[in-house]
């Protein structure tokens, strides 16, 4: 069983470095490092040139790619696939009773929260 586990750790190291090495090897054939260099001469951000506002949504914008869900005709199309009307729930309910793997507890942490127990006009 250890030999397995040896032999699917190297493989796995070798598959990472062989796919690594097509990159490096890009830079290093080419003398001046074209490959490697950001584009333009003086760039806005450090990967290059500024990419941000999108120039179809706007400065405003919130919703990114999903606005692409949004146009008439994707939602036409995605409504077509409708066959039954039966919904399903894709989320995962979290609480503190539902079943785990050996020791493990269910934490909820929230960064930035008070540790003093409930707070706000609710509590």
């Amino acid at each position: 069983m250890q030999f397995l586990k040896t032999i699917a750790v190297v493989g796995t190291f070798g598959a990472a470095m062989a796919m690594s090495g097509g990159a490096f090897a890009g830079c290093a054939d080419n003398p001046d490092g074209d490959y490697c260099k950001l584009a333009g001469s003086n760039p806005e951000t450090p990967i290059g040139t500024k990419w941000w506002p999108h120039p179809i949504w706007g400065a405003g914008d919130e919703a990114g790619s999903t606005n692409w869900y949004k146009q008439p005709e994707v939602v036409m199309r995605a409504l077509a696939t409708i066959k039954t009307g039966m919904t399903m729930e894709i989320g995962h309910e979290y609480h503190a009773d539902m079943p785990l793997f050996g020791a493990r507890k269910f934490s909820l942490r929230i960064p930035g929260t008070p540790t003093g127990g409930a707070f706000g006009p609710n509590a």
